[in-house]
């Protein structure tokens, strides 16, 4: 089978998405599939989403980069093709974050020629909306991984919904995003649930006492001191500044460290300085490569995502993997993800969240049991064999070798807004 992605960013970009289509692409090209991947030249979080703005530093990726059985085009954006298209998308009333590139569009029309199916990844950007374009012009057909985020208004919006019921298949990675997509109008028929994976021998091998030793040693932390580990990308919407709260109150009585992981954004920089005030002891890092996030993780004795804006929250899994128990926000599919592997706060509360951390970190063998059970489930439940299987029955679902099913002649009652 060929196989086209069009995904806005790829790894080394840090995201859940990214996680996600790196995984099954890889997987899926193991079980003897074409694949081939088109995205953004473009591994900075804000210059991704503004397109006025430019790299800071230069760029760490190449244009082509050939694995076996995958061939990944990264692409420049385009910053007049940018303006126009989204004066176009105003007066549609529509609103689409993300870049636009004249020669990613391009190579998108003559790689769905050349595809059986089309993946794409989000139902927001305009990168999806034009492969949607492009699969239906060369009659293939298209599949989505939306990656929903609920109550985030570029998903909420019309255009989002408009999508997710015209692919051919919508793949999901939890019960409860189903269950939504379904109350926004996708048929259930068309939905298949995949979940998320992360390698666990990789993250258990990296899980030894000597590397939590070497680690903590490196941060100069005394034996007795906890750590509490973020993990993603250091934006408001992620919650940081509730997690400082929290565990400035834990550290009145605990000695507690907090390590930030992953790129910063302005937003970060500007905040960053007050936090100096509290006196808690912070470590912090840059996107780093997964090796040193391993060992991240192996020096943590629990890894908080406060986020209520999580299609799944991968780094549970990472967690998990590596021995730690978590915390996340009770909202969205978040508890059905941490089960019994960790704990959930009242979201928006940071003393809800501190209360949590205290007793996870007052009962460290209560924490590590939770994590036992989140393992034993990551053992059962995310693997990539397992979210792969899902993706080809999505694939299938979708027509793949069928004559494509065309959409329905009318749109009444269902078109985009107009002003």
């Amino acid at each position: 089978m060929k196989i086209l992605h069009l995904i806005h960013r790829f790894p080394p970009g840090i995201g859940g998405a990214e996680t996600w289509c790196e995984g099954v692409v890889r997987h899926l090209a193991a079980r003897g599939h074409a694949v081939e991947v088109l995205t953004f030249r473009i591994t900075d979080d804000e210059e991704l989403w503004d397109p006025a703005r430019r790299a800071r530093g230069p760029v760490s990726v190449g244009s082509v980069d050939l694995q076996p059985g995958i061939r990944l085009r990264r692409c420049a954006p385009s910053a007049d093709v940018a303006w126009g298209l989204l004066r176009t998308a105003d007066r549609l009333a529509v609103r689409l974050p993300g870049r636009y590139s004249a020669e990613l569009f391009g190579l998108a029309l003559a790689g769905a020629r050349r595809a059986d199916v089309i993946h794409l990844h989000h139902s927001t950007v305009p990168l999806s909306f034009w492969g949607f374009a492009v699969a239906r012009l060369a009659r293939r057909p298209v599949v989505v991984t939306p990656h929903f985020h609920p109550g985030d208004p570029y998903y909420e919006q019309r255009a989002s919904r408009w999508l997710l019921r015209r692919c051919d298949a919508v793949i999901t990675v939890t019960p409860w995003e189903s269950a939504l997509l379904q109350d926004r109008g996708v048929p259930a028929s068309r939905i298949v649930t995949a979940s998320n994976a992360v390698d666990l021998e990789m993250f258990a091998s990296a899980s030894t006492p000597e590397i939590r030793a070497r680690v903590r040693d490196r941060w100069r932390l005394d034996a007795g001191t906890r750590v509490v580990t973020f993990i993603g990308r250091k934006s408001p919407d992620k919650g940081i500044a509730l997690l400082v709260e929290a565990v400035t109150d834990v550290a009145r009585e605990l000695d507690v460290a907090l390590v930030l992981v992953g790129p910063p954004s302005d937003w970060y920089q500007e905040t960053r300085a007050s936090w100096d005030r509290r006196g808690i002891r912070l470590i912090e890092l840059p996107a780093i490569p997964d090796d040193a996030k391993r060992a991240v993780l192996a020096a943590s004795d629990v890894v908080v995502q406060p986020s209520i804006r999580e299609a799944f929250g991968i780094v549970f899994l990472e967690a998990w993997a590596s021995g730690v128990p978590v915390i996340g926000a009770a909202h969205g599919a978040i508890p059905d993800v941490v089960g019994d592997g960790g704990l959930v706060f009242t979201p928006g509360s940071a003393g809800d969240l501190a209360a949590k951390l205290r007793w996870l970190l007052l009962h460290p063998d209560d924490g590590r049991a939770m994590a036992r059970r989140g393992r034993e489930r990551v053992a059962r439940e995310h693997t990539w064999e397992r979210v792969g299987e899902a993706v080809e029955r999505a694939y299938a679902l979708a027509g793949v070798n069928r004559p494509v099913r065309r959409p329905r002649a009318s749109l009444e009652g269902d078109r985009l807004p107009a002003r």
